[in-house]
């Protein structure tokens, strides 16, 4: 959700045969670093066409070329459609790009707690042209179809998920420019009051969940993850045509959620509308064809109506 160095400062801890014991190094280093750095220890061949370097120099002599640390998140944008962030750090420096830019001294700040954006124009601009320099020798994120569905999840719970035929950096950009996106840090409250919403559901106070969920829209009427949850409260209590109400706004706001239309073929199938039902799975599997409980759901529409062979079909399809 954000990129203060409490989410993202991770120590790295290296043994191994001809490792120096006992070292404590605090020189800046990064998540891209890692894989070079094993495949030199081992004395495998280096990779080609990669950004990060072994680290190898710096475990055994100290030494090492500075490089500055890029990262980013998507979360705000694709749960909440609030603006993402990126940010560009030194060992000293740290710039996060956002609505309202963001730049801390870590050597005298390391809580990041005074921004000195407004009081550092110069650096401020001169870590954004690095960060965009940078951002664009990123390779892009991976496109959905180029990834499995269980890789899918474990990204979209990181942030890495976007729309189905563009890549997330695309939609941000383009999102932004129609409709300029909240700063996340300026909505920390109603991302609180979300994370008591969505805890409230998985504990199962369904009517508390949506209540509080509600009480975001009130704020923030374009909040995907809140209007999820009302749908998903709404289901919980069987509440169908409410939950239906609920899940259309969401797939408006995320026409490539495969959960979206699921949740909707659901409701429609206890309303006992099969067509429409049917219609939704559909609209399911056509955004992600391995959506298992969809093609479940299909399957028992489709035997409903007699359609045995499509039924058994789509019940090899979901295994």
């Amino acid at each position: 959700m954000f990129l203060y160095e409490a989410a993202v400062r991770v120590p790295l801890i290296l043994s191994g045969a001809g490792l120096p014991t006992g070292r404590r190094l605090t020189n800046l280093v990064r998540g891209i670093d890692v894989a070079p750095t094993l495949l030199d220890l081992a004395g495998a061949p280096a990779l080609a066409d990669v950004a990060g370097q072994s680290l190898s120099p710096l475990l055994r002599a100290g030494t090492a070329t500075a490089n500055g640390a890029y990262s980013e998140t998507y979360v705000p944008l694709l749960y909440m459609n609030w603006a993402s962030l990126r940010a560009l750090q030194d060992d000293r420096w740290k710039f996060i790009d956002a609505p309202a830019p963001e730049l801390y001294d870590l050597l005298s700040d390391p809580d990041e707690l005074s921004n000195l954006a407004d009081r550092e124009p110069d650096r401020v601009a001169a870590l954004r042209f690095g960060l965009e320099t940078m951002a664009r020798k990123t390779p892009g994120l991976p496109l959905p179809e180029q990834i499995d569905r269980d890789a899918a999840q474990r990204l979209a719970s990181l942030g890495y998920i976007g729309a189905p035929n563009r890549r997330a950096e695309a939609v941000d950009r383009a999102d932004t420019v129609a409709t300029p996106k909240a700063d996340p840090k300026a909505m920390i409250r109603l991302f609180n009051q979300l994370r008591r919403a969505n805890a409230n559901l998985e504990a199962g106070r369904d009517a508390e969940a949506a209540s509080i969920a509600r009480a975001v829209l009130e704020n923030d009427p374009r909040n995907a993850f809140a209007t999820q949850i009302v749908g998903r409260a709404y289901m919980a209590q069987g509440q169908w045509r409410e939950a239906i109400t609920a899940f259309d706004a969401y797939v408006a706001l995320v026409p490539n959620s495969a959960d979206g239309h699921h949740w909707m073929a659901i409701c429609h199938s206890r309303l006992g509308d099969r067509d429409r039902a049917l219609a939704e799975a559909d609209a399911a599997v056509a955004i992600d064809g391995q959506h298992a409980e969809a093609r479940l759901l299909r399957s028992g529409n489709l035997a409903e109506r007699g359609q045995f062979d499509e039924a058994i079909r789509e019940l090899r399809l979901a295994v």
